[in-house]
């Protein structure tokens, strides 16, 4: 993943969501290449999290700090990138400041994944995923 940059006028902050997975991993939860192509164009809309805090300890719903805007495929290194926008709410003033004291600098993905056991394999197959939020946090689970 990349650092989150802020395009200054508009308030959109871009950066890498995930990396296409490896075809070593195609049994495991890394999304490959045409799962990402078929991933970025739902990607507007999804809520941005702070470090994929959806409830509090207590159970309470935490508002998204923001929403995405548009996904894309880089067209040579095949990783998604996403733009958002922060709300003008505690939450996105929260999300600025942590982004501009480079607190959090990467995003990640949120999503489900149904997995199938496969006799033999180390992993299963994954049968499906749905991606539920993005989330800006210090550092993301896959390197890319």
């Amino acid at each position: 993943m990349d650092t989150v940059e802020n395009t200054d006028d508009d308030l959109i902050y871009i950066g890498i969501a995930n990396p296409k997975g490896e075809s070593i991993f195609k049994e495991s939860t890394y999304l490959d290449e045409s799962q990402l192509d078929e991933l970025a164009p739902r990607m507007h809309g999804l809520p941005v999290h702070i470090d994929h805090r959806l409830c509090t300890d207590k159970g309470e719903k935490v508002p998204p700090c923001g929403y995405v805007v548009k996904g894309v495929i880089h067209p040579v290194h095949k990783n998604l990138w996403i733009g958002f926008h922060l709300a003008d709410t505690p939450m996105g003033e929260f999300a600025r400041k942590l982004i501009k004291e480079h607190k959090m600098n990467e995003l990640s993905l949120g999503y489900d994944i149904g997995m199938k056991n496969k006799p033999g394999s180390k992993f299963g197959t994954p049968i499906f995923n749905t991606v539920n939020e993005v989330s800006i946090c210090w550092q993301g689970a896959r390197e890319g």
